[in-house]
């Protein structure tokens, strides 16, 4: 069973492999203290957990491309 600590190292993990699709702004923004909050209202499930993160990616990574197009379009 892991440790919360080694819980927030996965996560973080996850983040820094994605940075590029999304994940940018947990790695540039985030402290640990939030990694922690969100296992906490995961009911401290790494996989729950790590589908949110999922999700705010996929969010972020569309936001990004929308505002590269209109970028492009300028």
């Amino acid at each position: 069973m892991q440790t919360q600590a080694e819980k927030v190292a996965a996560l973080k993990q996850w983040c820094e492999n994605n940075y590029s699709n999304g994940a940018d702004t947990m790695v540039e923004c985030w402290e640990t203290k939030e990694y922690e909050e969100l296992l906490q209202r995961c009911n401290n499930d790494y996989a729950t957990a790590l589908e949110v993160l999922q999700r705010l990616a996929s969010v972020y990574r569309d936001q990004q491309a929308d505002a590269e197009y209109h970028r492009s379009q300028a």
